[in-house]
Parts: structure tokens; C-alpha cells; sequence
């Protein structure tokens, strides 16, 4: 951002973008950036920048943290789902679930003692982790529910986890969707050019229509209608 980061951190910011797939042209038109703002002074823009209101993103921790609190603790139960979470993910074109699809901090320690427990061979990977988790990730005893009485299928739980793992990162791609928007709009010195904007803006709607159809998926707990429909 050329307000608030020099230009090694805007090119980085750049290259993480445009790691991204091409997408269909007429995907454009569903996020083309909001009509440009009256002009502002540098100081007025670093503070719409800086103030949480003001940014589209501003919620999106909060959001995926709900979900990374979903995801995280069916692997502490099961450390080998992880295999088969992987797997499906890799059936549906996606890639391994990973630290990175994390944002908190704490719950990337956490998956990070999952791969390891998986990597050792001393013990099993739930003794590892029950001699190796922080007592902050471990799970608190609960009053029994139904789903404890009759727990889901083992097909139902690995739907569950795919699906998880599926919106966070329809979450991340929506509002990195909404961040290049948001900066285009606002900024009188704007982040990148308009050529620039329509490429990542196209590889990310490619991104997030892979998704969606990974969201329909029976893998992910969607309909084989639907998801043949789609494809």
C-alpha cells in the first residue's frame, strides 16, 4: 500500500496475489471496483486505512476464527483425518490443508503438533499430542449431546472437515476480492494499475468459482446434482 508500506512490502503483496489461477472474463463484471471517491487529503487516507471501521476487512479475523475453532479441533481428536481430509481436498482440485490456512496464531501452534505427532514414531500421534498440547487448545470436558451419543459416520465427519476447510478459504479469496476493491476506491494513490487490478481480480474469481464448486461437492457434503450441474 504506498501510504502505509514501502515497496518491498507492496511487491511482496503483489507476488502473494498473483499466485493465483485465470478465471472466465465475464467473472469480471461481478467485481468491477466501486466508482472512484472524491479525492481526499494523504492525511485522511492513511487514517481510513488504519481505522478498523472503515475497512471492508475488518471483521474477516473474527469470521474464519469461528471456523479455525471447528477445524482444529476434529484433527486434535483424529491427528490421521488429516490424511484423509488431504486426500479428498486433492480429489477436489485443492490443495493440502496447511498452517497457512490458519490466521491465528494459536491454532497454527496447534496444527503444527498435528503434522508432528503424524511425523513421529515414538508414540502414537494422539499420545504426542496429549504430551505436547498447551493446555489452552485442550478440549474442555462438555454435558453429553446428541452428536456424542450418536456420533456421525465417519464419511459424515470427513464431509464436515472438507467443508470447513472449504469456507475458510472462500472467506480469505472474498475478502482479498473486497481488499483490492476497497483500495482502488479509496486511495488517491492507487496500489496497482488498472491492468494490474482486472488480473487479480480475475484470478481470484476463478479461485473462489472453484471453490464453490468444491462446496457443492458430496465430498464437502453437497448434492452430486448440484455439483455435476455445476461442473
Amino acid at each position: 500500500i504506498e501510504d502505509v508500506a514501502d515497496p518491498v512490502e507492496r511487491e511482496a503483496y503483489r507476488e502473494q496475489l498473483a499466485r493465483l489461477l485465470h478465471v472466465d472474463v465475464r467473472a469480471l463484471f461481478a467485481a468491477t471496483p466501486q466508482k472512484r471517491q472524491p479525492r481526499r487529503s494523504r492525511g485522511a487516507q492513511r487514517e481510513a486505512m488504519l481505522s478498523p471501521e472503515a475497512s471492508p476487512l475488518a471483521d474477516s479475523a473474527s469470521r474464519n476464527r469461528i471456523l479455525e475453532k471447528e477445524a482444529l479441533p476434529a484433527l486434535l481428536r483424529d491427528p490421521e483425518s488429516l490424511y484423509r481430509l488431504n486426500r479428498s481436498l486433492g480429489l477436489l482440485g485443492l490443495e493440502s490443508f496447511d498452517e497457512a490456512d490458519f490466521m491465528e496464531s494459536d491454532f497454527r501452534q496447534g496444527f503444527k503438533l498435528v503434522k508432528a505427532s503424524l511425523e513421529q514414531d515414538l508414540m502414537s500421534p494422539k499420545e504426542y499430542l496429549e504430551e505436547n498440547l498447551p493446555e489452552g487448545l485442550e478440549e474442555k470436558d462438555e454435558p453429553p449431546t446428541m452428536s456424542k451419543i450418536l456420533p456421525p459416520s465417519e464419511e459424515k465427519r470427513l464431509a464436515e472437515q472438507v467443508r470447513t476447510v472449504v469456507r475458510i478459504r472462500r472467506n480469505v479469496v472474498q475478502d482479498r476480492i473486497q481488499e483490492i476493491q476497497f483500495l482502488q476506491s479509496e486511495l488517491e494513490e492507487k496500489t496497482f494499475s488498472e491492468e494490474e487490478t482486472q488480473i487479480l481480480l480475475l484470478e481470484l474469481l476463478n479461485r473462489r468459482r472453484i471453490l464453490d464448486l468444491a462446496f457443492q461437492s458430496p465430498l464437502a457434503g453437497g448434492t452430486s446434482a448440484s455439483y455435476k450441474h455445476s461442473r
